[in-house]
């Protein structure tokens, strides 16, 4: 992990710890993070308590080899791309465009290949993290915030929803393909990975909408704090077509 990453370490233990609304008693909740629950036009926050046997289960479910990966991002960006609003949710890379209109297949790219691998990434750091509350809470906010750089200024909450539906659904399809799960346990991994989605996409979001706003509520870290993979060059941009690091 680089330099920057050990100083958020250090400047995240200090954090004030978020502000506990309600406590869901249920012994076999899991996540040691705080998670987000909908209730009419407010959100209630969630204290869940960590279990060991509950993230071991995450870690079984999951895996570390590249192509696996690839393939579980892919599969969800297919199924986004392939839904009611795949040409609303195209528009907003740019490049799929460019490549369509000269003929290629975008899937076959190199923009489409770094697209689902730094979904798969995220949630990679995610796990990684998953007894950090303050880290993990951090590195989500951040990524929110950095993708004000990346979408277009008037990029709807129902984009977020919709990638974060086909998230559901592509790791719905990741448990259901472990046949040495048993009934009980399969049941179970949907569950954590649901919660586990829903906070990511609910922290990430507020992030971005934050950002839009010009307010960042962790002002003294980074916006690549925690990322593992290789930071861009300023000249970067995902959206221009072959344009890697």
């Amino acid at each position: 992990m680089s330099s920057g990453a050990n100083d958020v370490t250090s400047k995240t233990t200090k954090m004030d710890m978020p502000t506990v609304i309600s406590t869901l008693e249920n012994p076999k909740s899991q996540i040691a993070l705080v998670m987000y629950r909908h209730a009419k036009d407010e959100e209630k926050k969630i204290a869940w308590t960590s279990n060991p046997r509950d993230t071991a289960l995450l870690h079984r479910t999951w895996t570390e080899d590249f192509e696996t990966l690839y393939t579980i991002g892919s599969n969800i960006f297919h199924k986004l791309f392939a839904g009611p609003n795949g040409a609303a949710c195209k528009s907003l890379y740019p490049w799929i465009a460019k490549y369509e209109e000269s003929g290629r297949d975008y899937v076959e790219t190199n923009d489409f290949r770094v697209l689902c691998l730094r979904l798969v990434q995220t949630v990679a750091i995610f796990l990684d993290e998953i007894g950090e509350k303050a880290k993990v809470e951090v590195f989500l906010y951040k990524l929110g915030q950095r993708h004000v750089d990346y979408l277009p200024r008037d990029t709807k909450e129902e984009f977020l929803d919709m990638l974060r539906d086909a998230t559901h659904e592509g790791f719905n399809e990741r448990v259901h393909s472990l046949s040495e799960l048993t009934e009980e346990e399969r049941d179970r991994a949907i569950q954590l990975w649901t919660d586990s989605v829903d906070y990511i996409f609910n922290m990430v979001k507020e992030g971005f909408f934050d950002g839009l706003k010009s307010f960042d509520r962790f002002p003294g870290i980074e916006k690549w704090a925690l990322v593992q993979y290789l930071v861009p060059s300023p000249e970067y941009h995902p959206t221009i077509p072959e344009n890697h690091f």
